[in-house]
C-alpha cells in the first residue's frame, strides 16, 4: 500500500516545486573569530538540481536588512555547504547572518550569530526588540575592509616571525662555516707562497755573494 507521504512527495516532484533551502549553521549562540575558516550549512527538501542560490552576508533588523557582502553566486542547492573566512567587522556582536536568494524566487535566512576579534569579546546588541515587538536582539554592523573570497585561514599574528628576527635568533654554532674554511685556505696559500719565496731568496743570496767574491 502506498503511503500518503509517498504520494505527497510524488506530487511535489510532478509539480516541479523548487528546492527550498533550510540553513542550519551558523545557528543561535554561535560565536566565531575574525579570520577563522567556517562553513555555511543547509539542507534541501526536495532537491532540485536546477536551483541555484546567491548567498549574502547581512546585518540589520528582520524588516530592514543590510547587505554587507555577496559571499557567492550560482551555488547549487544540493551542495549543502559553502566555506567562508569570518570577515573583520564592527561592532563585535551577534548581529550578523546569511541570506539565500534562489534563482527560482525563494528566500531563506540563517539565524544571527556573533563575530569577535582575537580577544573573543562579544559586545551586547544595541537593539533588543524588532519593529513588530518581538524580543529578538539585533543591530547594524559593517565590514572593516573588503570581504575575503579566498578561503585560506589567516594565521595568528604571533605565529608569523619576520625574517630579520629569524636571522638574529641564530646562535654562533648555527652560523655558516664557510668563513673559517676560507680563512684556512687563505692561510695555507700564504704558507705556500712563503715557502716558494725561500728558494728564490737563496738563489739571489748566492748570486750576490759570487759577485763580491770577484
Amino acid at each position: 500500500m502506498v503511503s500518503f507521504q509517498s504520494l505527497l512527495l510524488a506530487s511535489i516532484s510532478l509539480l516541479g516545486v523548487k528546492a527550498l533551502v533550510s540553513p542550519s549553521y551558523p545557528y543561535p549562540g554561535v560565536v566565531q573569530k575574525e579570520g577563522e575558516l567556517h562553513e555555511i550549512l543547509w539542507s534541501t527538501t526536495p532537491v532540485d538540481n536546477d536551483q541555484t542560490y546567491t548567498i549574502e552576508f547581512m546585518t540589520g533588523s528582520d524588516t530592514v536588512q543590510t547587505v554587507l557582502a555577496t559571499v557567492a553566486t550560482n551555488v547549487s542547492a544540493d551542495l549543502l555547504k559553502y566555506p567562508y573566512i569570518v570577515p573583520q567587522v564592527t561592532p563585535h556582536s551577534a548581529i550578523y547572518f546569511f541570506k539565500f536568494t534562489g534563482s527560482k524566487g525563494d528566500f531563506a535566512w540563517a539565524t544571527r550569530f556573533g563575530i569577535t576579534g582575537a580577544d573573543g569579546i562579544l559586545t551586547p546588541e544595541l537593539e533588543r526588540t524588532q519593529a513588530d515587538g518581538k524580543k529578538i536582539p539585533w543591530g547594524e554592523g559593517k565590514l572593516v575592509g573588503a570581504w575575503v573570497s579566498d578561503t585560506t585561514p589567516t594565521p595568528p599574528a604571533e605565529e608569523v616571525q619576520p625574517a630579520a628576527t629569524l636571522s638574529q635568533s641564530l646562535t654562533e654554532s648555527e652560523l655558516p662555516k664557510s668563513t673559517s674554511v676560507v680563512a684556512k685556505v687563505a692561510a695555507k696559500e700564504d704558507t705556500n707562497a712563503s715557502n716558494m719565496m725561500k728558494p728564490v731568496l737563496t738563489c739571489v743570496s748566492i748570486a750576490v755573494a759570487g759577485y763580491f767574491a770577484l
